[in-house]
């Protein structure tokens, strides 16, 4: 629970409409006509940004409207108050980026008929926790839905596929390539460690976790750590969706380790196979 100190805190640093740059491949928004600065408010959106660093907080109908508009990259999940459901729900429903809406209000049975006419409503919410402990689970299942680009098994891809997209594929494999052969040191881990800290820097799960990698990690712990869910999997799974360069050269030192124990995982699979 939020301390009145940590809620001040809030207040001052909160910049509802500052659009920042998503690393995730999930854009959470929270749209609410009625939304201020009480403490129950920000103890919600304090909590929201520990489910996603880069949600948006919207009071404007219009600018929620053209933020949705915008997004490609990221699949959104949208929280909106009961009074404006109907409203956005009418003009953002058919957006393929957005996939799941969950209404939050004080009265669930007035707002049920919306969940017959629109099928992207996950629920009708009236408590806190209801609605965090929902938004958690669809975002865990949306995560593994969008993680469709594989790092290693390229050859999966048709000849089609290849014709179609090849420089954009050449270069991620010359990328991995390069950076599979790069040197690890200790300035390459710390850079990483830097830019996911600046990211996260209002979300104290995730800094819990980056002190924590940085003061127990060891490369043999790679793929324990990738599988996490943590902040290591979300940053490097967009970077390797969206064939982001520059974010995948900071996760070099990772990738390396990853890499490598992959590898090494496939060929005892292979060497299990050829022995029975």
């Amino acid at each position: 629970m939020a301390t009145s100190e940590s809620l001040n805190e809030r207040r001052r640093n909160l910049l509802p409409n500052e659009v920042s740059d998503n690393k995730e491949d999930i854009q959470l928004i929270w749209f609410d006509g009625n939304m201020n600065d009480s403490d129950d408010y920000l103890l919600t959106q304090t909590m929201l940004i520990e489910l996603n660093s880069a949600v948006q907080f919207y009071c404007h109908f219009d600018r929620c409207l053209d933020l949705i508009k915008s997004i490609k990259d990221e699949k959104i999940l949208l929280i909106v108050s009961g009074a404006f459901a109907q409203r956005i729900l009418l003009q953002s429903h058919h957006y393929r980026s957005l996939v799941a809406i969950f209404i939050f209000c004080s009265n669930h049975q007035r707002y049920k008929p919306l969940m017959q006419e629109y099928n992207k409503i996950i629920g009708i919410f009236t408590k806190q926790h209801d609605l965090l402990e929902s938004i958690k689970e669809k975002m865990n299942l949306v995560e593994k839905q969008t993680l469709t680009f594989s790092l290693f098994d390229q050859k999966q891809k048709s000849m089609k596929d290849l014709s179609q997209e090849s420089a954009s594929f050449l270069l991620h494999q010359m990328l991995i390539y390069v950076l599979k052969q790069m040197s690890q040191d200790e300035q390459s881990k710390q850079q990483m460690l830097d830019m996911c800290r600046d990211y996260y820097k209002q979300n104290k799960p995730e800094l819990k976790k980056i002190k924590e990698f940085q003061q127990t990690y060891t490369r043999d712990k790679a793929i324990e750590w990738y599988t996490d869910e943590c902040f290591l999997y979300k940053l490097l799974n967009k970077a390797l969706r969206t064939e982001d360069i520059e974010l995948l050269f900071t996760f070099r030192f990772f990738i390396i380790d990853l890499c490598s124990a992959i590898e090494q995982e496939n060929q005892l699979l292979k060497t299990k196979e050829t022995l029975t």
